[in-house]
C-alpha cells in the first residue's frame, strides 16, 4: 500500500477498505471515484483529494485538477463559491423496528454530507430539494437538536408537525400571501415556505443547530 492509500484509510476511518489508486499506474479506481462524488470530495473535514493535486468539481461532479476549483493561494475560485456554499442533504432509509408496519411511506433519515454556508434558511432549503421527491401524498418532519438558550446553555428541541398534504401547504401559503402554486418554482420551494412559516419566530429556530440535527420524515 503506497502512502496515498494509507492516507484514504486511515482518514476515512476505514470506512473506505480498498485502494484509492493503483499502486502501479496511480490511477484512481472506479470504487474511489464513487466514494469520492458521495461525499463531494471531503469526508469528516478531511479534503480527500489534495494530497494527490486533485479537487471535487461540484458543478460538473467530476475530479479534476486543484487549480481549476482553487487559486494559487488557495481560495474557491469565484464561479464556484455558490456551488460551495450550497448544502447537500442525503436521503437513507429508515429501517422500521422490529414488529412495526408502515401503510403509508417508507421514513427516511436525512443526512447532511456537505454544510456549505452552514446558514438555516440554506439548509432549509437544501433539505427540501433532496426530500420532496421521496415524499408520500401526506407527509410530516421530525427533527431533533438542540438551540442555544437565553442563558447561553443548549437546549434539546424534538420538533414535529402532523402529517399534512401538499394541497394544504398551498392552501396555508395562499391564506398567508406568501405564494400562489404558480408563482412556486418547485413543489419544494412550496415545502421550505411552509415549514419556514412554521419555525420563524414561534420556535427561535434562527438559534437551533440545524447542521447536526437528527431529521426524519
Amino acid at each position: 500500500m503506497d502512502s496515498y492509500n494509507l492516507f484514504i484509510n486511515v482518514k476515512t476511518s476505514f470506512q473506505f477498505r480498498k485502494n484509492a489508486r493503483a499502486v502501479k499506474s496511480k490511477k484512481l479506481q472506479p470504487a474511489f471515484k464513487k466514494f469520492v462524488r458521495e461525499h463531494r470530495g471531503v469526508y469528516n473535514g478531511v479534503d480527500l483529494l489534495r494530497p494527490i493535486g486533485k479537487a471535487f468539481n461540484p458543478v460538473s461532479k467530476r475530479i479534476v485538477n486543484r487549480s481549476t476549483i482553487y487559486t494559487i493561494k488557495g481560495a474557491v475560485r469565484t464561479k464556484f463559491v455558490q456551488a460551495f456554499d450550497t448544502p447537500v442533504y442525503d436521503l437513507v432509509e429508515k429501517p422500521l423496528a422490529q414488529g412495526d408496519t408502515n401503510f403509508n411511506t417508507n421514513d427516511y433519515n436525512a443526512v447532511l454530507t456537505h454544510v456549505g454556508s452552514g446558514e438555516f434558511n440554506d439548509l432549509l432549503k437544501a433539505l427540501m430539494k433532496a426530500s420532496v421527491p421521496h415524499m408520500s401524498e401526506s407527509s410530516r418532519f421530525v427533527i431533533t437538536t438542540q438551540k442555544l438558550g437565553d442563558d447561553g446553555m443548549m437546549q434539546d428541541i424534538n420538533w414535529s408537525h402532523p402529517f399534512v398534504t401538499y394541497q394544504q401547504v398551498l392552501d396555508k401559503l395562499l391564506e398567508l400571501g406568501k405564494a400562489t402554486e404558480d408563482e412556486l418554482s418547485s413543489k419544494a420551494e412550496g415545502w421550505y415556505l411552509y415549514l419556514k412559516h412554521l419555525l420563524e419566530g414561534q420556535y427561535e429556530s434562527e438559534n437551533w443547530d440545524l447542521v447536526n440535527a437528527t431529521i426524519t420524515f
